[in-house]
């Protein structure tokens, strides 16, 4: 597709239609169009015109460029000037600042809807987008955030209900809200950010909640990309803070699970770009896109690669499921952020390895290919430490 838009864009050049006027009178070598536009014959070698104006539909001859407008530069120059509009909710949470951030240098306007920001990385707020305090559910405040949006990237989402935020109020209520005001707002795209293992019926509040979703944006009339996304690491996340930060305070890391468990850990920059792809590009159109890491390691191998990029040696052991339910209910009434949460035991209780219950893998140019390697944890990691009497709520101001 981009071969052809390049051609036709090639056409359309006022230039290169004389000459392909003069081309329907007859053949014409180098030196001739060159003597006829002010043209050098030894520049006239790399430019994508057809020999004859009857041949223009088969694959195009090169001409040089530096003699007419480049193709692929005017369509580079035309979408460095096509800035578009786009709102993020959840613009403030690990993947949506990443998003916004990426959007905003390449220098897009960019609205971030949320209702707070992450007290630990409030540097967002410093990049020029605009910032909309709301929830997801608050009809009023969303249309007016996507008015002049021409898309909406919806990665607002919880692991764990905490008072009136619910996984049916934030994921069922909210998506619904956000696809009415994306609608009423006349927004030409929705990109959700979905889990891996999303499905119906499973017994995880988690998991259906997710799944609702999915299924209100791919029945909302609307264009949409969904990203099933597995367990995503960076800058700022949960996986590499709080394991690093376990590291430091305990001798040992217990594993969710008697049963080993395998993960595709997937680099943020690559959740990012694909989202860009289906936001900007105008890519993966109705379609739901598995969003995995190049390399399926076990979870008990990740901890240990974890442990070598803070420089810590710890044993890693199985644990009960049931433990970590345990602990999950505690960390969640009493950590501002859990260590664990009960969602993330069902999460982490199975592999994270395929998408359920469908999803279609990226096309080969978007595919995730960060490594999980050593180097890359160790560039991602927050500072080092142990956790403390901060983390927990009871003395929080």
């Amino acid at each position: 597709m981009r071969t052809a838009a390049r051609v036709f864009r090639a056409l359309a050049d006022p230039t290169r239609r004389q000459i392909l006027e003069e081309l329907k009178r007859g053949e014409l070598a180098a030196g001739e169009i060159g003597g006829r536009f002010a043209i050098s014959a030894p520049s006239i070698s790399r430019h994508p015109l057809p020999a004859r104006a009857g041949d223009a539909y088969r694959q195009p001859q090169l001409v040089s460029q530096r003699g007419l407008p480049d193709a692929g530069a005017a369509e580079a120059e035309d979408r460095r000037q096509a800035r578009m509009k786009i709102a993020i909710t959840g613009g403030t949470g690990f993947v949506g600042r990443h998003l916004a951030r990426a959007l905003v240098s390449d220098r897009h306007e960019v609205v971030i809807v949320a209702r707070g920001v992450d007290k630990r990385d409030t540097s967002i707020l410093g990049t020029g987008a605009t910032f909309v305090p709301a929830s997801t559910d608050d009809a009023g405040s969303l249309r007016r955030a996507f008015a002049g949006c021409e898309a909406v990237a919806h990665f607002a989402g919880i692991n764990r209900e905490l008072g009136a935020q619910t996984y049916e109020r934030v994921h069922i209520r909210g998506t619904r809200t956000v696809v009415d005001a994306a609608r009423a707002e006349r927004v030409g795209k929705i990109v959700y950010l979905s889990f891996l293992r999303a499905r119906p019926d499973c017994g995880s509040p988690y998991h259906e909640s997710k799944w609702a979703a999915e299924e209100i944006v791919r029945t909302s009339g609307l264009d949409y990309t969904i990203l099933k996304s597995g367990v995503i690491y960076g800058r700022g996340d949960h996986l590499l803070d709080h394991v690093s930060r376990a590291l430091y305070t305990f001798p040992f890391f217990p594993l969710v699970g008697l049963r080993p468990t395998r993960l595709r850990p997937v680099f943020v920059d690559d959740v990012v770009r694909l989202a860009q792809a289906a936001v900007i590009d105008h890519r993966l159109s109705r379609e739901t896109i598995a969003v995995l890491g190049p390399e399926e390691l076990s979870a008990g191998d990740a901890i240990r690669r974890i442990a070598t990029a803070v420089g810590r040696e710890v044993r890693v052991i199985p644990a009960p499921v049931v433990l970590h339910r345990i602990l999950g209910w505690i960390f969640e009434r009493t950590m501002t952020v859990p260590l664990v949460a009960a969602a993330q035991v069902r999460i982490l209780s199975e592999s994270v390895t395929e998408p359920l219950p469908f999803a279609d893998a990226p096309p080969a140019d978007l595919a995730p290919a960060m490594i999980f390697s050593v180097e890359r944890i160790r560039a991602e990691l927050p500072p080092g430490g142990p956790f403390g009497l901060r983390d927990l709520r009871l003395f929080q101001r």
